[in-house]
């Protein structure tokens, strides 16, 4: 009877297969399931003039992983944004740039996004202003947040619209910061609703596509599966 040849052939470094029984050098994947795992001549056979073999060259291969709490929404979303992180801006004036070059990709009026800022790691170890968001974006309303998802600070036109000023209290759970009785921007915790409870809602296409980016970042991360936690 025939050897059905594999689809997939990886080999040429550890792969790694369980705790029992560690590692092989080699295996075949055919179907979407794995055929056989062994050294390099158990596997031989088990290539055809159609299978793609993978060299690791001494490099290590492993089973893809599962994240079992994931907000695969959120990371889609993040990335479709103004990208704030500090591998991307190590001082303030970067981080204006990049909201300044989102704000020149949106159309008149429309709300500006950004994350992944962390004032510590910024050269002024501070949030950003409202007034600095200002020099930027002077008409569009903008709001970034920060890494940690806490806190976010919000330009003058995005507490217009969301009516605060000198004499909005704290709302429940969330924290205005001032300074001389005037909002500095920066919004903590629950307070951050103040203004993004009244950005547009996203469009269906939109959230489709920012789940498919989430998806391919997984991928390239090694991440096969997740658990969503917003879905359960």
């Amino acid at each position: 009877m025939p050897v059905s040849k594999a689809d997939l052939v990886i080999r040429g470094g550890p792969i790694f297969q369980s705790l029992q029984s560690l590692s092989v050098d080699a295996l075949a994947v055919g179907s979407g399931r794995v055929l056989a795992g062994g050294s390099d001549a158990d596997i031989e056979p088990l290539v055809g003039p159609s299978t793609r073999v993978v060299e690791l060259r001494g490099r290590s291969a492993m089973p893809g992983f599962n994240d079992a709490h994931q907000h695969l929404l959120s990371i889609g979303r993040a990335m479709m944004q103004v990208n704030l992180r500090p591998d991307a801006v190590a001082t303030l004036d970067e981080l204006l740039a990049a909201v300044e070059a989102g704000v020149a990709q949106t159309p008149a009026g429309g709300w500006v996004i950004g994350g992944g800022y962390d004032h510590y790691r910024l050269d002024v170890k501070r949030h950003p202003l409202r007034q600095e968001l200002d020099r930027v974006s002077p008409d569009n309303p903008v709001f970034i947040k920060r890494t940690c998802g806490h806190m976010g600070v919000a330009n003058s036109r995005a507490l217009a619209l969301a009516g605060v000023d000198e004499s909005t209290p704290d709302p429940p759970g969330g924290h205005i910061d001032k300074s001389g009785g005037r909002p500095t921007g920066l919004l903590q915790e629950r307070a951050q609703e103040l203004t993004l409870s009244i950005v547009p809602p996203v469009s269906r296409d939109a959230l489709v596509q920012a789940l498919e980016r989430a998806g391919h970042h997984m991928l390239s991360r090694g991440v096969t599966s997740v658990m969503d936690a917003a879905v359960g």
